[in-house]
């Protein structure tokens, strides 16, 4: 079994902020509904700092050491594998999910359902790395989570719940 370390999980963390900027730009690009598209640029605009502050972490960290492989290119080929398989891919069907998307409380339970994958694939990858380097893991795990209190703040306003006491 492979492990990582945390400057790889931190590459795959910047592959999906890319990505998700990517997805959130073309869904605000096909919304129909103004406030719809204003959510999802909102999320794009979000996803881009998120690249931005992935990358400075990325930039701090040592370097990958290099991987025994039975082949060369196979550790490359699974971690894009990895990447790819997340929510956010470039081979993504906009188009289908865009049709899932019923009005604003639709944007912003599609982008807290995306937000929630991130979470759980760094918690799944976390395990996956040093001890001494789980911390690491945590930061994007704590990025992550104030997206989902952004769009539940956002869900709230929306529809008039009140606060959450948790």
């Amino acid at each position: 079994m492979w492990y990582f370390n945390a400057q790889e999980i931190v590459k795959f963390a910047v592959g999906i902020e890319h990505n998700g900027q990517a997805f959130y730009r073309e869904m605000a690009g096909r919304a129909g509904d103004d406030r719809v598209k204003k959510i999802f640029a909102f999320m794009a605009g979000e996803e881009e700092k998120h690249e931005a502050l992935f990358g400075q972490m990325l930039s701090r960290l040592p370097a990958t050491p290099d991987q025994d492989e039975s082949y060369p290119g196979e550790y490359q080929e699974y971690m894009r594998e990895l990447v790819d398989s997340h929510v956010f891919t470039s081979g993504t069907d906009v188009s289908a999910l865009g049709g899932k998307v019923q009005g604003e409380i639709g944007a912003l339970d599609m982008a807290l359902s995306f937000e929630k994958d991130s979470i759980l694939f760094f918690h799944e990858m976390k395990r996956m790395v040093p001890a001494a380097e789980r911390h690491t893991v945590d930061q994007l795990i704590e990025e992550e989570h104030r997206h989902i209190k952004t769009l539940l703040v956002m869900k709230r306003e929306l529809t008039g719940s009140p606060p959450c006491k948790c």
